[in-house]
């Protein structure tokens, strides 16, 4: 593979119903810290997920590479 054919990328975001079990995995696992946790407006999810419903965001990051862990707000 040449350099132009290489994909690249900066950040990846998971959809779970169990986000813990992604947190423990990702921060204990694989050593990615935790950058900062929010709250998705619908306004925003929507476009996104197609799902008309707030969501929590979780970000992580490891060496520059940013995780994005979402769920929605009535779950954990």
């Amino acid at each position: 593979m040449n350099k132009r054919d290489e994909i690249q990328f900066n950040h990846l975001g998971i959809f779970t119903k169990r986000p813990q079990m992604l947190l423990d995995f990702y921060q204990k696992a694989l050593g990615f810290k935790q950058e900062y946790q929010t709250v998705l407006s619908k306004e925003v999810v929507y476009p996104l997920f197609r799902i008309n419903e707030q969501c929590n965001m979780l970000k992580l990051n490891r060496g520059g590479i940013g995780l994005e862990i979402f769920w929605l707000t009535n779950k954990k």
